[in-house]
């Protein structure tokens, strides 16, 4: 609830002053928008409604394009520049041990001026879509025999609207979190520096 940014010896001692401060801009963009909360709601969202499929590469998406938005808030920190965050990405990466670290290759086209594309998974889409479906008959089936039994059900506590909320709840809350997404821009000034030893 309260993200912090931690930079460890060994990442000052390997980057530059420039480098230093793009990768910092780019973390301070995902604390701005609180990325670890949100990549945290969507593992939590996806595993739990592990009967929508489509949902671990929504999700997964979601972080890539985080990625991609946090890159760019780290090029207008570097006045335009994206040879700062480029070389300190390549300097991670040949730092790193064998098969940890590693650079996106959609990371490394958008820092080279490539739009990145992307495609919405059909078959887990369709998939997704079947599960709901069953879902909602299910759940349909169900509150008819529920209230078919109860004594006390007035129109606005009837079962249809409950329906409505448990099929349409997790679709709509994928939309919604990418289309606040998308609204999320800004450009700020970053006064982090490097400490100087004594």
């Amino acid at each position: 609830m309260r993200p912090a940014i931690y930079v460890s010896q060994r990442t000052l001692d390997l980057l530059t002053d420039d480098e230093l401060e793009a990768v910092l801009a780019h973390e301070h963009h995902h604390l701005r928008v609180r990325d670890p909360l949100r990549f945290a709601y969507g593992s939590i969202l996806s595993q739990a409604l592990f009967f929508v499929p489509v949902l671990r590469p929504l999700c997964d998406r979601y972080g890539d394009v985080a990625e991609l938005r946090a890159d760019d808030a780290a090029i207008r920190a570097s006045a335009g520049e994206r040879a700062p965050l480029a070389s300190a990405l390549l300097v991670f990466d040949a730092s790193g041990n064998p098969g940890v670290a590693g650079i996106s290759p959609e990371r490394v086209d958008s820092l080279l001026g490539h739009p990145v594309r992307w495609r919405v998974p059909r078959g887990p889409m369709l998939a997704s879509l079947a599960a709901l479906s069953g879902a909602s008959g299910l759940i349909w089936q169900a509150s008819a025999v529920a209230s078919a039994h109860a004594t006390f059900n007035l129109p606005f506590l009837s079962s249809q609207p409950c329906l409505g909320i448990l099929t349409f709840l997790p679709l709509v809350g994928c939309v919604g979190v990418f289309a606040r997404r998308g609204r999320r821009t800004g450009n700020a000034k970053w006064p982090w520096r490097r400490p100087v030893p004594h």
